[in-house]
């Protein structure tokens, strides 16, 4: 990687589906990024969130970055949240190289799996419960099958009033499927919105984001260029809170 640049090399991927190494993150759809189009995407959501949760960010958080990959993003968060940033991913190469490239006083990585119940607890009795979740696209990449009990478990490690910010790949979009093979866990919108309400959470907003980004970078000023190619809503954000009154009946269930 040219960290000066913050791009890795564009080059054919040949790994298996659904693997997330080091090929992946170097050679594949996230490899071809630039780290200022992750962090622009990052701001992306963020700026959403304030306009749905105005004063969260006024106070001290305790933040999950929930697929965290090489921790671009979750030290963009750490300039711009007061509080702890917890930066978790199920790739051992990502969080070694997140933990490389991103020290940080308030930035903590694991590689871990929050579809098990004992992965959750670690983070529990290491840095407590969190006032919010952070996620930006990293549902899709997740079996199906592990859909509920990861987020049962998201569910378990937030506070009371705690809220969502997530992004995730639309499966109404064809683009979707072809743009990045690791995408094994696609939903429709309205199956996004029903998989959190059935782990306990309240949806407070949800919309599609009308179009793809097309994004290159400028050689002579590493400025980002766009162009919005009108289709079916490439990313759903979800934006929703722990119902507190439904906690206990939900930790007693679910996720193991």
């Amino acid at each position: 990687m040219d960290k000066k640049s913050g791009i890795y090399a564009a080059k054919k991927v040949t790994g298996k589906r659904g693997t997330l190494g080091k090929e992946y993150f170097e050679a594949g759809p996230y490899g071809g990024q630039s780290f200022l189009i992750i962090k622009r995407n990052y701001k992306i959501l963020f700026d959403h969130g304030k306009t749905v949760f105005p004063r969260l960010f006024e106070k001290h958080l305790n933040m999950l970055d929930f697929g965290c990959a090489l921790g671009a993003g979750t030290s963009w968060l750490s300039k711009h949240v007061k509080g702890t940033i917890v930066g978790v991913d199920i790739s051992s190469y990502a969080i070694q190289e997140a933990k490389k490239m991103f020290p940080c006083n308030n930035i903590f990585f694991y590689k871990l799996d929050l579809s098990k119940r004992p992965d959750a607890e670690f983070l529990i009795a290491k840095h407590g419960v969190f006032d919010a979740f952070f996620s930006r696209d990293t549902i899709e990449h997740i079996p199906r099958e592990k859909h509920r009990a990861v987020l049962r478990n998201l569910f378990r490690l937030l506070a009371d009033n705690g809220v969502v910010l997530a992004s995730v790949a639309n499966g109404l979009n064809p683009y979707s499927y072809f743009c990045d093979r690791t995408h094994v866990g696609l939903r429709t919108p309205f199956s996004y919105n029903n998989l959190f309400k059935e782990s306990g959470f309240e949806i407070v907003k949800s919309f599609e984001k009308q179009g793809i980004p097309v994004s290159r970078r400028s050689k002579e000023d590493e400025l980002l260029k766009e162009v919005t190619i009108p289709i079916f809503g490439f990313a759903v954000y979800i934006f929703a809170k722990k119902k507190t009154a439904q906690r206990n009946s939900d930790l007693n269930n679910g996720a193991t």
